[in-house]
């Protein structure tokens, strides 16, 4: 690098070695720029180097992935270069870990004195195997990008009001269903506490309790922790505030599968906390309210199949408010869920079950012991129907996993001999 005046130029071999880095010309271009300018907008950059606005913005996205380039969430957002004494000194240990590792496989090969000799693959070096992010926008960009780039698992833990911030962010959960359809095991984790409790009901409302997961607030801290298969994220200075897209957070990143390991561990220790302390037993009470938005709530979220085992009851009482809960149950079907329905013939079944087969598959059997519903073979509701009982059925959810298991064998045994039943669409 030499100077002409003020400004900055990169030498010939400084540009070589940005170029082996990955980055394409007009990359170095817009990072020679933003070295001499310390901070620009896009607009700046557009004027200054002649391309289209599209091929600067996919650049500097580019140059922010590859952790040349900082965003600042001002409007218009500033765009900062990292030092280019931070990027040669990351350079420098790269090629200092290469270095050994060839020297470590010539070492073997002389050893062994067989040239054909069939050695391990070493892991290739990563560029940058720690990398800081600044402002609370580009953690939570990062945050969603770990998401998408994760192969088993995505946990995410925090206090303050991380909570809020991400009950306020819609693409982010919108990530988080999509992840949860491919599979993923996903986890948020926070404390429930005065500031918090209406944004964690709601988001256990929308995403589950088996993805919301509540701790206790000494467990899990007032900062962020993230991790995936392939790396972990800390932020380690969190303003105290509610924005969801504004706060001067600063994070750091590290690509280690070892170091993202030893993270989960500690949301996993969180967890174990709470199952000790306050998760709710297996055979949960919920009362006499068979029909209230807290089963349309499990109904809503489930992603492959409702199964109902239920008396002659069940279709009278599943038709008093059917009008009010026809939209989530068709919008369930329309993806993917299926929904069966087990019941006994009763008089008047054919208008009765009329509204219902839009929805529901029913097959008609004899007689049964119990009414229960299993959604998504993870969790049962049951619900006790006795004339001894008096007023409407008593009710409880279970996720005990044998318990669902045997309920879901028997109610695919009445299935396979079960009647279709006779609905009037009238």
């Amino acid at each position: 690098m030499t100077d002409r005046g003020t400004g900055v130029i990169l030498s010939p071999d400084i540009v070589a070695l940005l170029q082996e880095m990955g980055l394409a010309w007009d990359e170095v271009q817009i990072y020679q720029y933003l070295l001499n300018a310390s901070s620009a907008v896009s607009s700046a950059i557009v004027r200054e180097t002649g391309h289209s606005r599209g091929r600067i913005y996919e650049a500097l996205r580019r140059l922010v992935g590859k952790g040349l380039v900082r965003e600042e969430p001002t409007r218009p957002i500033q765009f900062h270069p990292t030092p280019l004494a931070e990027i040669l000194a990351n350079a420098h240990a790269r090629l200092t870990r290469q270095l050994a590792a060839v020297q470590a496989g010539q070492a073997v090969a002389l050893k062994t004195g067989e040239p054909e000799v069939a050695l391990p693959l070493l892991r290739p070096a990563r560029t940058r195997d720690v990398r800081v992010l600044s402002g609370r926008r580009a953690c939570q960009a990062e945050w969603s990008r770990m998401l998408s780039d994760a192969d088993s698992f995505f946990w995410l833990m925090g206090g303050g009001h991380l909570a809020n911030r991400v009950a306020a962010t819609p693409p982010f959960l919108k990530d988080v269903k999509a992840a949860q359809g491919r599979g993923l095991s996903v986890h948020l984790i926070f404390p429930k506490t005065a500031a918090t409790s209406r944004a964690v009901h709601a988001l256990e409302a929308e995403l589950g309790s088996d993805v919301v997961r509540v701790a206790a607030e000494e467990q899990v801290g007032p900062l962020v922790s993230c991790a995936t298969d392939h790396a972990a994220m800390e932020v380690i200075v969190q303003p105290d505030d509610d924005a969801p897209s504004r706060g001067e957070d600063v994070a750091i990143q590290v690509s280690s599968q070892l170091f993202a390991t030893a993270v989960k561990q500690r949301f996993q220790l969180a967890e174990s906390f709470l199952k000790k302390t306050g998760s709710p037993p297996p055979y949960q009470w919920l009362g006499p309210n068979h029909g209230s938005d807290l089963f349309l709530k499990a109904v809503t979220t489930a992603t492959k199949e409702v199964l109902v085992l239920g008396p002659r009851e069940w279709s009278t009482y599943l038709a008093q408010d059917w009008e009010r809960t026809l939209p989530a149950y068709r919008a369930a079907k329309g993806r993917g869920v299926r929904f069966r329905a087990l019941t006994s013939p009763g008089a008047g079944d054919a208008s009765l079950l009329g509204p219902l087969v839009d929805v529901w598959d029913i097959r008609l059997v004899d007689g049964h012991p119990v009414w229960l519903t299993i959604v998504d073979g993870r969790e049962l509701y049951q619900a006790f129907t006795h004339p001894s009982l008096g007023g409407p059925p008593q009710f409880r959810r279970s996720q005990e996993t044998n318990e669902i298991r045997f309920y879901h064998t028997v109610f695919e045994r009445l299935w396979e001999t079960a009647r279709p039943a006779k609905a009037s669409r009238a």
